[in-house]
């Protein structure tokens, strides 16, 4: 932890408490997206199924739209 703010990082290389709000985030599963995104434009990686989906809203684990 550094002051108040845990220290997560993406990937190993940058603290996530250091990316713009902006920016969409990217998450690797193993199954169709049951969580509920963060940020509209963020993306969910199915390793499995190949499978890609793009965040259209942050108000349900439904806001997922599959692309791939």
């Amino acid at each position: 932890m550094i002051g108040n703010k845990p220290v997560t990082t993406i990937g190993g290389i940058i603290p996530a408490y250091f990316l713009p709000s902006n920016i969409p985030r990217v998450t690797i599963g193993t199954s169709a997206p049951t969580i509920t995104p963060e940020r509209t434009g963020d993306i969910f990686i199915d390793q499995t199924a190949g499978d890609v989906y793009i965040a259209k809203n942050t108000t349900d684990d439904t806001d997922w739209i599959k692309v791939t």
